[in-house]
């Protein structure tokens, strides 16, 4: 409403139609697709975000972490972000076979794409240039463990970088909370807009 800001959604495929990186590959050519309609549309494109809730944000982190876009920031809400642990620990078999979603995501069992599954695990990708995160996660997420966004987030902060972790307690995977909407805008006003907004703001427990 304000201008401010222009907004598209975009669509990738999902694991019953590709494997990964068909998916970020999507997302890739539709960033392109949008940059090339920058001047029609008065974008600018030096002040691109990405914003995404589950798979999409696991998709949003990855691609915010490829250098070459130059992304402003990135909102990652209950994203998936470290699938080594699959690999690693037998309680977590059960979501590495061939049938299961990180299973079709990498074409069969994650023991047999262990490098794969290490690509795809945006807590392996962060990178001292990596772009501003905002992160909101319920601690009750029955689909995505609040751990994970812990885990990037703490990955961030080793290598100095700004990732911001919303936690929404006894919030599920689903959710909605009356005061994201300004916490949104406030993390877009000031990595898009150079706006002086208190960031401690974003740190709602």
């Amino acid at each position: 409403e304000s201008g401010e800001y222009a907004a598209s959604a975009i669509n990738y495929r999902f694991t019953d139609e590709g494997t990964w990186p068909m998916q970020l590959n999507d997302c890739l050519q539709a960033i392109s697709y949008l940059s090339g309609l920058a001047d029609e549309h008065t974008l600018d494109v030096s002040r691109f975000a990405l914003w995404g809730s589950s798979s999409g944000a696991h998709l949003a982190a990855m691609l915010g972490l490829q250098s070459h876009l130059n992304l402003k920031c990135v909102i990652n809400y209950c994203g998936p972000s470290h699938f080594i642990p699959v690999l690693e620990h037998e309680h977590l078999a059960e979501h590495g076979f061939a049938d299961t979603p990180l299973g079709k995501l990498v074409g069969g069992a994650v023991w047999d794409f262990p490098e794969i599954v290490k690509d795809l695990s945006p807590v392996c990708q962060v990178h001292d240039q990596a772009p501003p995160m905002l992160l909101v996660h319920g601690t009750e997420d029955e689909a995505v463990p609040y751990s994970q966004s812990l885990e990037l987030q703490m990955a961030y902060k080793d290598l100095g970088r700004e990732a911001y972790l919303v936690t929404l307690k006894d919030f599920g995977h689903k959710f909605e909370h009356d005061e994201l909407e300004a916490l949104v805008r406030d993390f877009f006003d000031f990595y898009l807009h150079d706006k002086k907004v208190d960031l401690k703001d974003l740190e709602l427990r």
